[in-house]
Formats: C-alpha cells, sequence, structure tokens
C-alpha cells in the first residue's frame, strides 16, 4: 500500500533536503531530528507538529509548563557550569540541586533530565545571535 504524499514541489523539495541531511549527519542527533521534521513535513504533517511546537491533543498545560521550566533549569545549569568571571564552576550534582531549588522542581527529575557537561558547555557556547534574522 503506498502512502498518499502531497504532489507540490515544495513538499517534494523538503523531503529530498531531509534525505541529504540524513545522509550527510547520520550520527549528528539534532540534524536527524531536523531531517525527520523536514520529511513529515514534506510528507503533509502540520509544521508546528513535527517541529513540536504545537500542543496534540490530550497534552495538558501542566505538563506543558513543567517541561518549559526544566528547559529554562538546563539553560539556568549550563551557565552556572560555566561562568563567564572566571570564577570555579560547582560540580554538576551541586548546579542541578540549585536550580531545582530555584526552579521548583524536583532533584531526581532534573537529574535525568540534564545533558552532560559537554553538551551543557555547548548550550552556553552557542551563538544565538547568529540565528537572528538580517536586515539586508
Amino acid at each position: 500500500m503506498t502512502k498518499n504524499l502531497p504532489v507540490t514541489v515544495e513538499h517534494a523539495e523538503l523531503r529530498e533536503l531531509a534525505k541529504r541531511l540524513m545522509h550527510m549527519h547520520p550520527t549528528d542527533k539534532k540534524i536527524i531530528w531536523l531531517a525527520t521534521a523536514l520529511q513529515s513535513i514534506g510528507s503533509g504533517t502540520d509544521a508546528n507538529t513535527a517541529l513540536g511546537v504545537k500542543r496534540g491533543k490530550g497534552h495538558d498545560d501542566e505538563k506543558f509548563e513543567k517541561h518549559m521550566k526544566n528547559q529554562m533549569a538546563i539553560r539556568w545549569i549550563a551557565g552556572r557550569m560555566n561562568p563567564i568571571d572566571g570564577e570555579k564552576p560547582p560540580l554538576k550534582n551541586v548546579a542541578v540541586e540549585e536550580a531545582a531549588l530555584h526552579f521548583g522542581l524536583e532533584v531526581d527529575n532534573l537529574k535525568r533530565a540534564c545533558p552532560s557537561k559537554a553538551e551543557l558547555k555547548a548550550l552556553v557556547e552557542f551563538d544565538w545571535d547568529s540565528q537572528r534574522p538580517r536586515n539586508n
């Protein structure tokens, strides 16, 4: 049984781009996530749903708020673990406990959600300004 894919040029281009990304970066988790989202959009899935920015049925506000708190806490931990002023960073567990207290989260859940030290460092070093649109 064949799946009825949208036949617009744009949908086909998204599917092709997804395929190329997967072949170029087969081990990069973030690129694989993006390629999967592009493939879904190219196959007719709503873009907000494919990218995970729209909650579907069955998703309640409480879960969404907890998720957002966790994400903010992880970014806070990343900043705490990689101080700009040359201060000695705390141990990861100490930073997680501080963040859990600060954001009102459970320590054990935040420990499980918190990425590795290398990923925390990458969060801090990422050039967010490079993602802003340019006025040319």
